[in-house]
């Protein structure tokens, strides 16, 4: 008998692992892949940069407000996606 995946919840939480997740902006968006890389980078179905989840230690706190207007990735995530078997 094969495992049945169970349904997926989104949630608000931002991904703390490199992988694949869906992403939208709020609850009505369009869902979208994302692929988080090991610095915690987002790409946009893995193609382009688009934002990084949390600030890295070597960026200080004024130079990470300005890189981050105009990004926003504070709406729902579900996953992490996990390949087939």
């Amino acid at each position: 008998m094969r495992d049945i995946p169970t349904k997926q919840a989104w949630t608000t939480e931002r991904p703390t692992h490199p992988g694949w997740y869906w992403y939208r902006p709020d609850r009505h968006g369009q869902p979208r892949v994302r692929k988080i890389d090991e610095q915690l980078f987002v790409y946009d179905a893995g193609i382009a940069e688009c934002g990084i989840l949390n600030r890295p230690p070597w960026i200080d706190e004024e130079q990470w407000e300005k890189a981050q207007r105009g990004i926003n990735l504070d709406g729902e995530w579900g996953g992490q996606l996990e390949p087939p078997a």
